[in-house]
């Protein structure tokens, strides 16, 4: 049976149902605040925020603290326009520390980072292995004495499975659906094609609003890759949580395993 959904397709902005469903500045912001402050004992200013999209984690993290400036990289000219216009011109005079940039995440940039993110499983892009070693450099130098860098990563056995998932996603316009598609996996490659579709009122669906073909590398492959491109105390962090609408994420050497799990990764660069 067809869920009933309030949300007209014709009002429908596809990054807004991206951020809707599947970011949470708050928890990312707050989380690089104290993993940050866990090792070094002050607040971070300084964020750069790779693949950033609709920079929002980069607005809020400029929201929490007048100090704090942040640095958002993208390769999509629209997605970056679209942040512009929705989530940074909106902090009317804080604006101006958010600097937006429509630039590849294998530079080296400056200031400096104290915190470097690429979450929503970004890193996976890099494929082959080379690539994302190169990645790893790139933002090791591109990092303050004593900055984090921080990613995200997905696993278990559904990961390798044909599937599509499907949940109710609330907005202040109405509900609508959220699908993510894992629509091919290779076992010899670890290759797998994922699509993310919406689905409105009426039965009005958005095919494949989002599109991603990448690698699904796992915490030990992460782990070594940073480590060998001169990270140091690359830590591991699992979600205890059972609840699906909540998170505690805690550093882990051994779990039990799973069908689906999300991990962090959090890497020392240089003292």
């Amino acid at each position: 049976m067809a869920k009933k959904y309030t949300l007209p397709r014709k009002h429908a902005d596809k990054f807004s149902l991206y951020e809707l469903s599947v970011q949470d500045p708050a928890f990312e912001v707050e989380f690089a605040g104290r993993q940050y402050r866990k090792r070094r004992g002050r607040r971070p200013l300084v964020l750069r925020e790779d693949f950033c999209g609709t920079a929002l984690n980069s607005c809020r993290w400029v929201a929490e603290h007048r100090e704090a400036r942040a640095i958002a990289l993208d390769l999509d000219r629209s997605t970056l326009d679209w942040a512009r216009t929705h989530n940074r011109a909106p902090l009317a005079g804080a604006s101006q520390r958010v600097d937006l940039r429509h630039q590849d995440v294998r530079a080296v940039t400056r200031p400096k980072a104290d915190v470097i993110q690429a979450f929503n499983f970004s890193s996976y892009l890099f494929n082959p292995l080379p690539e994302l070693l190169t990645y790893f450099r790139c933002v090791r130098r591109s990092l303050a004495p004593g900055g984090i860098f921080m990613l995200d990563g997905y696993g278990g056995w559904d990961s390798q499975q044909i599937l599509q998932e499907t949940r109710t996603v609330k907005s202040p316009s109405g509900t609508f659906g959220y699908v993510w598609d894992q629509a091919d996996f290779n076992p010899i490659n670890s290759l797998a094609l994922c699509h993310i579709h919406f689905e409105f009122k009426n039965q009005k669906k958005w095919k494949q609003a989002f599109t991603y073909h990448w690698r699904i590398y796992s915490p030990p492959e992460i782990r070594d890759a940073l480590t060998a491109t001169g990270f140091q105390n690359v830590t591991v962090l699992w979600d205890f949580e059972d609840d699906e609408d909540a998170s505690d994420f805690r550093p882990a050497k051994q779990v039990d395993n799973c069908p689906g799990w999300i991990f962090y990764v959090v890497a020392e660069g240089p003292s």
